[in-house]
């Protein structure tokens, strides 16, 4: 490994040295050279930031490469998708709560496609054990509620469910 880097730090060092050479001194120049500077240096610091590990696999949180091809890690995403669905339900709380009921339980429903695309197919609401305040009786609450959750995730009133 120590000689593997020890090449690709001299020829880095070789190919940016040409390349300050050839950019002209004006506006260009003061771009570029920094970031020439800048690849310099991640080449010298590259086994230190993946680890000392495997050099030129390094690890990049969400995925997995042991090969060289990028896999997604599963595991990652399905804890950031849950995460996000988490949210929706909680945001879905909050618009409950604008209604008068506390202590509904929602469940988000989603589905992840081949490129792992995050859509939120279905909303379910419980009332059971819901506390409702408010002063007088609406009797298109529910109704209402429906709409409100619809709008707010983007769905058909048909993918929102409200158990009492």
């Amino acid at each position: 490994m120590t000689s593997a880097w020890l090449i690709r730090v001299v020829a880095a060092v070789l190919i940016v040295s040409v390349l300050t050479v050839l950019v002209p001194d004006g506006k260009t120049g003061k771009f570029v050279k920094p970031i020439l500077s800048l690849a310099l240096v991640g080449v010298v610091f590259a086994p230190i930031l993946s680890g000392f590990g495997n050099y030129g696999n390094a690890a990049v949180s969400g995925f997995n490469s042991t090969d060289g091809a990028i896999r997604y890690d599963e595991r990652y995403l399905s804890f950031v998708f849950d995460k996000k669905a988490k949210n929706y339900e909680n945001n879905c709380k909050d618009i409950l709560s604008g209604y008068g009921i506390n202590g509904a339980t929602v469940t988000i429903q989603y589905s992840v496609d081949k490129d792992y695309s995050f859509s939120v197919i279905g909303v379910s609401v419980n009332l059971d054990g819901a506390v409702i305040n408010g002063e007088s009786e609406n009797i298109n609450l529910l109704s209402e509620i429906k709409t409100a959750l619809a709008e707010y995730l983007r769905l058909d009133e048909k993918d929102v469910t409200i158990n009492e």
